[in-house]
């Protein structure tokens, strides 16, 4: 099936140029797969032939190609976007046409928006400790847009936010709210009162649109449903989260009162009542923000290198190509590697006997220690000197003290530098990591990641344990089938730290006759009965094994917050009864008896 197999609807609705899966576009870019639809058309995963790396083409659609006016103003929102390289906002590198179509080129992302990760939840709204840290990149990066760029998103929503596969947060959409044809720029449930009647965007309508956003995550609804929603977002107060989620059956309790708070102020009418900034709403969350100055530093060498490339593309194309070379050089290394490092270290061998081998120089003249002698008078010194005496040694200058000689040659800077006492690594802290159900894969990533490129400090399987340096980290856990969980942690200086997560799961309580019988969970062995096993929701193959016998399974499907039994039966083995292998009984006939004597004599 093609890509265009599985999207009908968007080819359909696309009303331009069709596109297939290896087609190459704008002369430097093949088409690898459709991935869906934008804000404005359908976005194909494709291969930058140029730069030699994965983009993201969203294509517009026809009407907005051929309509002059909207084209233009996309091309301007799209240059004033190129200047946002915040680490949080989605990368856009450049605006393509060819006479027959235009797409905007972006950054890939590998992950799922947070509208899709909600639907993923059993209980389809997220927690606020689960969204903490996503709530501080959203805040720094509105801030950045708003102040160092000078640009608004206008169309802020759960759709909008995507998390990588690093588990950072992404915005996408920046500044094409107004180009899309769309008359009110944006998605009305969450859009501020003033921009359902048409005045001109300000920073206070995206602080309310992270209002109405965060609102969904956290009840899985928006503040406003139903119709005639213009009236609702003008007039009606939305019910406070901890009723909105005792309606459908969730504890109120989780919602702590700043973030209620925080929300509800973010949702106010009056524009001059809500945060000032993303700043003030993490303030107010109890979030801790990086600074606007070292946040905007951090994206300058990211701007930089993409306008050079924009600025250089000849100098690009060169680039690339010496790297392609360069690869076509390192295959036959690659190849042949064993060889050459088998090579290089019968060399390492040889080398040390070659150099012994050598003649070595005779060795320098030692010279004697000069001796300190006492002052000469001035008349010693003209007194005359016979002449068949040998020459004399001019004697060294007065001294009071001799200095001493070394015994070996000088040090070298490298000696010098072995010498030095070496400084003590910076201490490691025991962490132990462990989820509920267990065997869940975590990476362990530093806190404050600048785009997806950070290195991991660690990764495994729950539970497990890491040694880590003093510092704050973030955790990304990836339960199998489900949506990635990021959470914040600090390690201590000193001492040992525990973190702990809970994931939705069921208990399996594993019982067996006898006793003691391996117990077997999805092909792993997971100690002896009786056994109460903690899994997550889904499909388990469970099976025990006794006396070297083959293991008998069982397969459950388990759902959330559930309990289920499991009983083994295995019989003892039964002793051996007599069989056609069993020894015959002995014949005591007459002729039986005499047989066996004659066989003793001639035995013997």
């Amino acid at each position: 099936m093609t890509a265009t197999d599985s999207y009908p609807d968007l080819v359909d609705s696309q009303e331009g140029v069709a596109s297939h899966e290896g087609q190459r576009v704008f002369e430097r870019y093949v088409l690898e797969e459709m991935v869906g639809r934008g804000s404005m058309g359908i976005v194909w995963k494709a291969h930058d032939q140029t730069l030699d790396r994965i983009v993201a083409l969203e294509f517009l659609p026809d009407r907005i190609y051929r309509d002059a006016v909207a084209r233009d103003d996309l091309k301007r929102e799209t240059r004033r976007c190129l200047e946002l390289t915040h680490p949080n906002i989605l990368r856009i590198h450049d605006f393509l046409e060819d006479g027959d179509r235009a797409a905007i080129a972006l950054e890939y992302l590998d992950g799922l928006n947070l509208s899709e990760l909600l639907m993923e939840r059993p209980s389809r709204c997220f927690q606020p400790e689960e969204l903490s840290v996503w709530v501080t990149d959203l805040c720094a990066a509105i801030d950045y847009a708003h102040e160092a760029g000078r640009c608004m998103h206008r169309e802020l929503r759960p759709t909008s936010l995507v998390v990588n596969s690093h588990g950072a947060v992404k915005i996408t959409g920046f500044g094409f709210a107004l180009s899309t044809g769309s008359s009110s720029g944006g998605t009305i449930g969450y859009m501020s009162p003033q921009r359902v009647v048409g005045e001109l965007p300000s920073p206070s309508d995206d602080i309310y649109s992270v209002g109405a956003t965060l609102y969904e995550l956290l009840t899985g609804k928006p503040p406003f449903e139903g119709s005639d929603l213009s009236a609702q977002i003008q007039d009606v107060i939305p019910e406070s989260m901890a009723e909105r989620r005792r309606s459908f059956g969730l504890p109120e309790s989780a919602i702590p009162p700043a973030w209620e708070e925080t929300i509800a102020a973010c949702l106010a009418k009056d524009p001059d009542q809500r945060p000032a900034s993303g700043r003030e709403i993490a303030r107010r969350l109890g979030l801790a923000m990086q600074p606007l100055e070292e946040s905007a530093n951090a994206s300058v060498k990211m701007a930089a290198l993409d306008l050079w490339s924009r600025a250089k593309p000849a100098l690009v194309a060169t680039v690339s190509r010496v790297h392609q070379q360069l690869c076509s050089w390192m295959g036959p290394i690659q190849q042949h590697r064993w060889q050459i490092m088998t090579g290089v270290a019968t060399l390492c061998a040889i080398l040390p006997w070659f150099m012994r081998s050598l003649p070595q120089p005779p060795p320098a003249p030692r010279v004697a220690p000069a001796v300190a002698s006492a002052p000469v008078s001035p008349a010693a010194a003209v007194a005359p000197v016979a002449p068949a005496a040998p020459a004399v040694t001019p004697p060294a200058s007065p001294i009071s003290e001799s200095p001493a000689i070394p015994s070996g040659p000088p040090l070298t800077a490298d000696q010098r530098v072995l010498a030095e006492p070496m400084a003590a690594p910076e201490a490691a802290v025991p962490v132990r990591i462990e989820t509920i159900p267990a065997s869940i894969p975590f990476q362990v990533l530093p806190d404050k990641v600048e785009g997806s490129n950070a290195e991991f400090q660690g990764s495994g399987v729950s539970p497990a344990t890491l040694n880590l340096p003093q510092g704050a980290y973030r955790i990304v856990y990836s339960p199998p089938g489900k949506a990635l969980r990021v959470t914040s942690v600090q390690v201590p200086a000193a001492g040992t730290a525990l973190f702990q997560q809970e994931f939705p799961h069921g208990v399996v309580k594993v019982h067996c006759q006898p006793g003691r019988a391996e117990v077997i969970c999805d092909g792993r062995s997971v100690g002896a009965a009786p056994v109460d096993l903690l899994l997550s929701p889904g499909r388990h193959e469970i099976g025990a094994r006794w006396d070297g016998r083959a293991a008998r399974t069982k397969t459950i499907q388990l759902a959330d917050a559930s309990e289920q039994s499991l009983a083994f039966e295995f019989h003892a083995r039964s002793s051996s009864t007599r069989s056609h292998h069993a020894r015959k009984k002995e014949n005591n006939s007459v002729f039986a008896k005499i047989g066996r004597t004659f066989k003793n004599l001639f035995e013997n």
